[in-house]
């Protein structure tokens, strides 16, 4: 099992399900169990709709972040994969266009905006996951959740098993491996 510390409320949107894909500035080849850690910090930036929304049902905005907690493991999910950003996606088509250098065959996270201002195409702003060998599928639920440009990547994440308490730890940056007290601890909170 790894790690990963969130700052709040992204590690407690994870945990109730509502996120589900992690974005990050890096990739990783890990597949597998990741315990979401909850880190001491919390997102005081500008509030996008979706963010507004996705917090409030959680928590009630006016209680945050004090209802959350913080310095502490909530979830264990499974990192099923990590698709690149590329695009744009033409719903056209129905394929990536210009696919930026990214490996044929392979998921790409793309971004399809609408046709241009003041041309919208009746869709809006959509996040697509183009599967290499599948249909596409509409994951714009994820927009306001994550930072999806170009040149990042999208945490694919599943089997969300929220933890029956949170459990104390202090975070780390990047994917990280827990002490064995503390793998310990997370195996016996998980429900």
């Amino acid at each position: 099992m790894k790690v990963l510390t969130l700052w709040q409320p992204w590690a407690s949107l994870i945990a109730a399900g509502v996120k589900t894909i992690e974005t990050r500035s890096w990739r990783t080849s890990y597949r597998g169990p990741v315990a979401i850690h909850a880190g001491a910090r919390f997102h005081t930036g500008a509030w996008p709709p979706g963010l507004l929304a996705a917090v409030d049902d959680l928590c009630g905005i006016a209680n945050y972040p004090a209802a959350l907690p913080r310095s502490a493991v909530v979830t264990v999910v499974d990192l099923a994969d990590c698709a690149p950003m590329g695009g744009p996606y033409s719903f056209r088509t129905g394929i990536v266009e210009g696919d930026e250098g990214d490996m044929p065959g392979q998921d790409v996270l793309v971004v399809h905006e609408p046709i241009g201002f003041g041309e919208p195409d009746g869709l809006g702003r959509r996040l697509i996951l183009d599967r290499s060998g599948g249909p596409a599928e509409d994951l714009s639920d994820q927009l306001d959740l994550g930072h999806f440009e170009p040149g990042r990547s999208g945490w694919m994440l599943a089997n969300n098993r929220p933890l029956v308490a949170p459990v104390p730890a202090s975070g780390k940056l990047g994917l990280w491996t827990p002490a064995p007290d503390l793998l310990a601890a997370i195996e016996s909170a998980l429900p």
